[in-house]
């Protein structure tokens, strides 16, 4: 038995050691077109006596990814930052040479104002923003004791960063080859993925497997950050192609449907009514199944789209028959069901529609031509922003003070490091598992060069020698870099790797200047992750919070008379962006309170579709009576509410049902009567979840 266990225990070492002695080709060519840049980067600071070559190195890394597209965006944006930030840097020395306290406010006020500004940016336009926080804190700091060398400072800074971009751009060219191929090719297979997995959920609804639905909730995460992704297809493609812009709607109808999906599931579990729809389900079930199949392979084309229309026109015709026999459902039970059954073919008949138009662009995507635009969302919240901006600042300052009332020697070295760090760490989303993991990081790398600088380094006294020791560091860290667990680790490992060994054209170094190194870098790393605890502590209830009341102020500002009204793919777009940073941040707490966030978050995007819906319809309409525009007024008013009254809302949804019963034509109405009952469907669960949101308020942790 003991044996067993050692062997079991020995495995899993071993497999979380895959990413050394088994790693991927991916991984393999990525760390060793890292390693070589780093190294051509080092070797020709070397060349060009330049005061601190390690920074061209490091630059090399910071700007290291997957794929060439984002490493000319990340470069783009890193260059402009680096810029910014420099002419600030030497305006800020400038400003206060002679005055500690108002320098380092000013240094706080600029770093955190960069951090604040970034949290409305995405991808990575962040790092422009970055840059320049990180870069103008470097050149200001690093002067401070010779402000003369202000110039000196910014002009070398600038070529260590724009001598590692080229780098970093010119090696990942050489060793990816066809840019437009190959991340063409890769969004094709994960909008595939996509796509399958959308229509697999939707045949597990009509099967009866619910257990399968409740496992796909992540599939949301899955396709935001497949989103955020396929702005870098849009920079390798020619300017006309419209590959992204094809993908990202075709992610937007997705998660449309996956939402309607959900909802529809959660509704079934009080009344199902699969048997009203005899053995349609299984047909719909079993081709859904093979439905991308036979899109992507475009054979049998007509039977296929005779095959669709007729289920949408089965539905269809179903919502006309009950909708033309709707009676009040309060006068018996029969109504009622008529009503929830209607509800059912309704969001039943909107997934179809909705599956129609994925297929659309699913094929627009793999042969474009047609142009089209699709905005890229992302989570912005002026909160989190603002209580980003108060925890640099806070740190910076308090930095300050230790080191004013200390005078420790490397007091602007520590302060730096500071600055450096809550760039990276305090513009993330889980800035507390980031903090520790960098942390480990730091440490690791500080173990690893304290060998290098007292056992290796003294060995030899040539760049030759030395270029095979850091040759081998380097591409064990790109080969850790493939393993995501331990990506923010060998970032910090790969950054404080260069600062730590300082070996350069003059002397190496010595035993004193690195403890001082060493305890420095500790020292800062270990208070950028108390930070994260103690100064304006980061709560996941927090965030959660924010998100959710985001998610109810938009529905409300849908229930205005608002002059432009989004299209429902739009407003899917954005709200998704809320959900996804929902979901991200109520995973610690019970399943019972993660469902009901979850289906309240869809049934408030849920409401808000349908409210689009009504909305365009009254403008398209202009038959529509002013009773109707009253009534349907008063029950937006009613939902706009901060305490919806569940009775209220239901009276005046019974009213306009009675105003369309009194209407001779009631097919005309069918498809607000359809937007109606899916909304009253949905309105249990977002009141639901308007009363949990207000149960959680700030600073509760």
């Amino acid at each position: 038995m003991f044996s067993f266990l050692k062997r079991s225990s020995l495995n899993s070492h071993l497999s979380n050691l895959k990413w050394l002695y088994a790693p991927t080709p991916s991984a393999i060519v990525f760390a060793l077109q890292t390693s070589a840049a780093a190294f051509v980067g080092l070797y020709i600071a070397f060349w060009m006596q330049l005061d601190s070559p390690y920074w061209a190195a490091i630059t090399v890394w910071v700007v290291s990814l997957a794929t060439p597209e984002e490493n000319d965006s990340k470069a783009h944006w890193l260059i402009v930052g680096t810029l910014i930030g420099a002419i600030t840097g030497i305006l800020i020395v400038a400003a206060f040479p002679q005055q500690p306290a108002l320098f380092i406010i000013l240094v706080g006020m600029w770093v955190s104002g960069c951090c604040f500004m970034s949290r409305f940016m995405s991808n990575f336009r962040v790092h422009a923003f970055r840059m320049a926080a990180i870069t103008g804190a470097l050149v200001a700091l690093d002067s401070v004791s010779n402000p003369n060398s202000c110039f000196d400072v910014a002009f070398s800074r600038g070529s260590y960063v724009i001598l590692g971009v080229f780098l970093q751009k010119l090696f990942s060219s050489i060793c990816v080859g066809d840019r437009l191929h190959i991340r063409v090719e890769w969004l094709q297979k994960k909008l595939t993925e996509n796509v399958n997995t959308t229509c697999l959920m939707f045949s597990n609804f009509f099967a009866g497997n619910n257990d399968n639905l409740n496992k796909n909730k992540s599939i949301f995460l899955n396709i935001y950050d497949l989103n955020q992704q396929s702005e870098f297809v849009d920079l390798a493609a020619e300017s006309r192609s419209h590959l992204g812009a094809h993908g990202r709607m075709t992610l937007s109808i997705a998660n449309g449907i996956l939402i309607k999906i959900f909802c529809l599931e959660n509704l079934l579990k009080t009344s199902p009514t699969h048997k009203q729809l005899g053995d349609l389900p299984n047909r719909l079930s079993a081709f859904f199944i093979e439905l991308p199949k036979l899109i992507i392979s475009h054979h049998n084309t007509s039977f296929l789209t005779n095959t669709f229309e007729k289920i949408q026109q089965h539905f269809y015709e179903k919502l006309e028959e009950l909708g033309s026999t709707f009676i009040h459902p309060d006068k018996n039970n029969s109504a009622k069901e008529a009503e929830f059954y209607f509800t059912h073919c309704a969001i039943i008949y909107d997934i179809l529609t909705e599956i129609e138009l994925l297929f659309q662009h699913f094929n627009a995507h793999i042969r474009p031509n047609q142009s089209i635009y699709s905005k890229i969302y992302s989570y912005t919240n002026f909160y989190k922003a603002f209580y980003t901006w108060l925890r640099i600042f806070s740190a910076i300052l308090i930095g300050g003070i230790i080191w004013e009332i200390t005078a420790w020697e490397n007091g602007s070295l520590f302060i730096l490091f500071i600055c450096i760090l809550s760039c990276i760490i305090h513009l993330t989303d889980l800035p507390r598992p980031v903090s520790i993991g960098f942390f480990k990081g730091t440490c690791f790398a500080i173990f690893v060069t304290s060998l290098i600088n007292f056992v290796f380094i003294p060995k030899f006294y040539t760049i030759d020698g030395l270029a095979y020791l850091l040759i081998i560091c380097m591409v064990v860290a790109g080969l850790a870099v493939s393993k995501g667990v331990m990506r923010i680790n060998t970032i910090a490992y790969s950054i404080f790797f260069f600062v730590l060994v300082q070996y350069n054209n003059q002397h190496i170094i010595n035993e004193t200047t690195y403890f001082n190194m060493a305890l420095c870098v500790f020292m800062s790393a270990a208070f950028i992750t108390l930070t994260t605890f103690l100064i304006f502590p980061f709560s996941d209830k927090n965030e959660s919070y924010f998100a959710c009341k985001k998610l109810i102020k938009n529905v409300q500002q849908l229930t205005w008379n608002v002059r432009q009204i989004p299209s429902t793919q739009e407003w899917i777009a954005a709200e998704s962006c809320n959900l996804v940073y929902m979901l991200r941040h109520i995973t610690k707490r019970p399943q019972e309170e993660q469902n009901q966030y979850f289906f309240g978050a869809l049934a408030s995007i849920s409401i808000g579709i349908q409210l689009i819906k009504i909305r365009l319809c009254i403008t398209d309409n202009k038959m529509l009576s002013k009773e109707f525009k009253r009534l349907f007024k008063d029950l937006c008013k009613a939902i706009r509410t901060r305490h919806p009254n569940q009775k209220k809302t239901h009276l005046l949804y019974y009213q306009l049902i009675d105003y369309i019963q009194q209407q001779e034509s009631k097919k005309e109405y069918v498809h607000i009567l359809a937007s109606l009952c899916i909304l009253k469907s949905q309105l249990k669960n977002y009141e639901d979840f308007i009363i949990i949101t207000n149960r959680s308020r700030l600073f509760i942790e």
